[in-house]
């Protein structure tokens, strides 16, 4: 994981993933490769030291990394440690290679939240080495061009992006498609509705036929 700058969310949104890929049921390890201003072990709960640096900084021949257990079950983490020489020396050594090495067999994803690719030179001979790399832009933030800059140091790189993450965006209900109707015409109505029966019932017609034979024997009397 990096990002243009500073402040782009981008140990935040490495957690959360660690933290997503654990809910998958993974064994997930966590390197904190930003060997500058390390963060990403507040976030679990660990201490900054000894960690990373301390190990790819050691002289013996042994490379030798503790991978601590956090408070987010199945998720452990690599700190930083602290970096007396330079860590751009410290990630281009083969003994990060070796690490990286380790980390694979270590656990079935390894997250590393490593230094915005801007600021420094440090995490360019990192990002060349891993499977994955993913590019943390923050909304209303990060600017366009600093994306885009970003963006050409990859290529130049050829590291291999997989996306961008984009931290802190707004959500936006879209509204829900509805169906007009409108209203039918007076004419649709009149066809629609059923027309009155024209033939009258037994009942009435026998009723009409007893006043009339009424009537013709009145006149009969009459007569």
């Amino acid at each position: 994981m990096t990002s243009p700058g500073p402040a782009d969310g981008k140990t935040f949104v490495a957690a959360n993933l660690a933290a997503a890929f654990k809910e998958l049921g993974k064994r997930v390890l966590v390197l904190s490769a930003d060997l500058r201003k390390p963060s990403i072990h507040r976030q679990f709960g660990v201490p900054v030291a000894p960690g990373l640096a301390d190990a790819l900084a050691d002289s013996n021949g042994r490379v030798v990394v503790d991978a601590l257990p956090t408070k987010v079950e199945s998720v452990r983490l690599v700190p930083s440690g602290r970096a007396d020489g330079n860590p751009g020396e410290l990630l281009a050594s083969p003994r990060m290679t070796r690490v990286l090495e380790a980390a694979r067999r270590m656990a079935d994803v390894a997250v590393l939240d490593t230094s915005p690719i801007l600021v420094g030179s440090d995490v360019a001979p990192l990002l060349t080495k891993v499977d994955a790399v993913v590019l943390v832009a923050r909304a209303n933030r990060t600017r366009a061009e600093l994306a885009q800059r970003a963006g050409d140091v990859l290529r130049r790189l050829d590291a291999p992006v997989v996306g961008i993450a984009l931290n802190c965006s707004t959500e936006i209900n879209m509204p829900t498609r509805r169906r007009l109707v409108r209203p039918a015409s007076k004419r649709a109505r009149a066809a629609r509705s059923p027309e009155p029966s024209v033939q009258a019932s037994s009942a009435e017609r026998g009723r009409g036929g007893a006043a009339r034979r009424r009537r013709q024997r009145k006149k009969a009397e009459v007569g």
